[in-house]
């Protein structure tokens, strides 16, 4: 809590929103002390730095777990607009993701706080629906453009749903097992895929990750030629 608090007085006031236990200044929907910091606030505090991934070049690269390396990818569209990849392996104390793999986060309002995150989960984007008589909120089918466990939140007549453990059987406003891509679930995200990559056409590209040793993923960056 010491560290949350401090962290105000270091990036201001406000929240990172929907990164649960991905991120030290994190707001709702659900909140706990007791992480790590995500490379987007190491970076603005000039802890470390990201390894950029050129722009409109196919590419490759290694990437150890992000807590004990302080090593993350980035793909920068502009100054305000990036993609960032951490690999987490769960190897320190102070990362409580809940999944093993390449977590993929969608950054606008980057140079300024508090920056506007999308966790990219690899079991994709859905639509939910909200029952207001058991006070239940259920997941339906996949939709591309809708939202993921993580990042959804709706308040009808006064009542937050989120995906809380209370409202939704799997608590999954946590995070769950399916997060992160990998090797054993989804290796793949694309401007075809869900969720999808959601830039504009000249900056889409595709990232295969295809292979893993001992703690350390290889992801291959395309940008030429997707659509064909």
């Amino acid at each position: 809590v010491l560290a949350h608090e401090f962290g105000h007085f270091l990036f201001g006031s406000g929240h990172i929103e929907n990164i649960t236990h991905l991120g030290l200044m994190t707001g709702g929907p659900v909140w706990n002390a007791s992480r790590g910091m995500h490379s987007w606030e190491r970076h603005k505090l000039n802890w470390s730095d990201y390894i950029d991934v050129p722009l409109r070049v196919n590419s490759t690269f290694e990437i150890d777990d992000y807590h004990e390396s302080g090593k993350a990818l980035r793909i920068k569209l502009s100054e305000n607009e990036w993609y960032v990849f951490e690999n987490h392996q769960k190897l320190s104390i102070h990362d409580w993701s809940k999944d093993k793999g390449i977590y993929i986060y969608h950054i606008k309002n980057a140079q300024r706080f508090s920056p506007i995150v999308e966790i990219k989960c690899a079991d994709g984007n859905w639509d939910f629906e909200i029952d207001q008589k058991d006070k239940k909120l259920l997941r339906t089918v996949p939709n591309r453009k809708g939202k993921n466990e993580i990042n959804y939140k709706r308040s009808v007549k006064r009542k937050l749903y989120s995906c809380y453990n209370e409202v939704y059987g799997n608590n999954d406003a946590w995070g769950d097992k399916y997060d992160a891509f990998d090797l054993d679930y989804n290796n793949i995200f694309s401007p075809f895929s869900n969720p999808p990559t959601n830039t504009k056409p000249e900056n889409d590209f595709i990232v295969e990750i295809s292979q893993k040793k001992n703690n350390t993923y290889k992801l291959n960056f395309f940008f030429k030629n997707i659509y064909e």
